[in-house]
């Protein structure tokens, strides 16, 4: 050793003590709850399979969680289903018991009553793992990833999240409704795939299947379709990696772009919903942004910065929607005209002003009445977003992209069809859009309709990072770097970047203290200077 190598050793200890860390590591848990929510026929037992085999690889073991088998246990318990009520992989009409018995559990038991049941078979399959005369709390679960299949409502969802935090994840599956139909049309007739389809997308009551509102609280969107098949295993994998602080992947064109349309969304202070839209050109360059809101003089939109003078719809002559006061006018006016001598001479009879009102309840809410859109105030998000590139003078919109949190409504897609935009991606479904219906010569909806490709719009729904989860899965976690060269991560010894302490706040609280303590601080130092 040369003596300036010595000296250099000399000057720094060899080891430098420093107070230790309170150390909470420990206490992360290392299971996941990975739930899955699809249309029926969208090929969901493939990328659940899928999602099996890529948690196996990287050292989880996997515990599969069927709600449908809930359904039918309980369902046959309480008499929801009949014994002679066969439900098998052959039986046409199995979708269709477990459909009526699932809305008859969460009308009697409550809407979370299934994903209630999911988080009993989880706590057993745990209980079950501990050592007699242990305590549970004292015991940090082993590596098991919980995959529930699958989530039809929105209150199911959302008992997850709240329960297990971070170590709850929900992946929405879409599938072409061709695609979907021929899927089912191996086990069953048309008649039956169409009333199982329509049923299945939506219903009325809140106790009852609410697909729609369930895909939307999903954590990665992907399209299970013939043609994406390997991209699908790509997207979960991702997502995996993601979940476990992968420092190398970034955002898609597609993903920033969505995200760009979901930050705008929430300037949006309409009471109906918050929409946002962005236009990227051919490369992906955001031209603009949009949200739905009340329009001012002088151009744009009313925001925040407009204080005293915000005339939005909360602000404004006594904040009601003033689209709906329009539509409850329309149905008094029906009202009124069922009361009329006009109806009297067509029934002989006078109908009474109770019946008049029941009537024009029920044509309101069995008609497109209900669905009207004109009387709104607002803005639509797409058409800000056109608008604020001819009011800048920007960039033309020929061959460029759409990106709306919500697929556009029949008055916004004429409009984004006459742009010149070739791609519209979106995350949640809008019964109320005729798009399709008044415009299927200039739009395709269904990327598997070869006819229409190249020459057609493409509507099509977002694959990828839900934008609610943008920031929290793409920030790093630790530095990309080493002494100069990039960090060694691997996906089967990596911990998750946002993990979820065993503990509630108050145990984790309790630990802290005692973590004060035990380094001289005595209870009397600490009320001192806490006081």
């Amino acid at each position: 050793m040369s003596a300036r190598e010595q000296a250099k050793s000399a000057a720094v200890p060899t080891e430098v003590r420093r107070p230790r860390q309170l150390n909470l590591i420990g206490r992360e848990s290392s299971e996941l709850v990975i739930a899955f929510s699809g249309a029926i026929g969208s090929g969901l037992d493939q990328v659940i399979e899928q999602t099996r085999e890529l948690l196996k690889s990287a050292g989880y073991k996997v515990e599969l969680l069927k709600l449908s088998s809930f359904i039918e246990k309980l369902g046959r318990e309480v008499g929801f289903i009949k014994p002679e009520e066969k439900i098998t992989a052959n039986t046409p009409s199995r979708y269709e018991i477990l459909q009526t018995a699932g809305n008859q559990l969460r009308e009697k038991y409550s809407n979370q009553v299934l994903a209630k049941l999911a988080i009993s078979k989880i706590a057993s399959f745990r209980t079950e793992a501990i050592p007699a005369n242990t305590d549970p709390r004292q015991v940090t679960p082993e590596k098991v990833a919980f995959l529930v299949d699958q989530l039809k409502n929105p209150a199911e969802v959302e008992l997850l999240r709240k329960v297990y935090g971070n170590l709850f994840y929900l992946i929405g599956v879409f599938a072409s409704e061709e695609q979907r139909r021929r899927n089912l049309m191996t086990s069953m007739h048309s008649q039956e795939a169409e009333r199982a389809m329509d049923r299945d997308r939506r219903e009325e009551e809140d106790h009852e299947q609410q697909l729609d509102k369930s895909l939307k609280l999903s954590d990665l969107f992907v399209r299970n379709t013939d043609e994406n098949r390997a991209s699908t295993k790509r997207q979960i994998q991702r997502l995996l990696e993601l979940i476990h602080g992968s420092i190398t992947s970034t955002p898609t064109a597609e993903e920033y772009a969505m995200y760009a349309a979901y930050a705008a969304a929430l300037r949006s202070a309409c009471m109906s919903r918050q929409v946002g839209a962005a236009i990227t050109d051919e490369h992906g360059n955001i031209l603009s942004t949009g949200c739905n809101d009340v329009p001012k003089s002088n151009g744009g939109l009313y925001t925040a910065a407009d204080t005293e003078r915000d005339w939005r719809c909360y602000n404004w002559k006594g904040g009601e929607c003033w689209n709906d006061r329009h539509k409850d006018n329309i149905r008094e006016e029906i009202a009124t005209t069922l009361e009329s001598a006009d109806v009297k001479k067509i029934l002989e009879r006078e109908i009474t002003q109770s019946e008049s009102a029941r009537i024009s309840a029920l044509i309101s809410r069995n008609t497109r009445l209900r669905d009207l859109l004109e009387f709104s105030r607002a803005v639509h998000a797409e058409m800000d977003a056109i608008i604020a590139i001819a009011r800048k003078g920007g960039p033309p919109l020929a061959r460029g992209k759409l990106f709306t949190t919500t697929f556009p409504c029949h008055n916004c897609a004429r409009h984004i069809v006459a742009a010149g935009i070739t791609t519209v991606y979106y995350i949640e479904p809008y019964e109320k859009s005729l798009a399709l219906t008044l415009h299927s010569d200039s739009i395709v909806g269904d990327p598997s309709d070869h006819e229409g490709v190249g020459s057609k719009v493409r509507f099509l729904h977002f694959e990828g990072i839900a934008p609610r989860q943008y920031q929290r899965l793409f920030t790093p976690e630790t530095e990309r770097k080493e002494h100069g060269k990039l960090r060694s991560w691997s996906y089967q010894d990596a911990k998750k970047s946002n993990p979820q302490y065993l503990d509630s706040y108050r145990d984790l609280e309790t630990r802290v203290i005692e973590d004060l303590e035990s380094r001289g601080l005595s209870a009397e130092q600490l009320s001192k200077v806490v006081s």
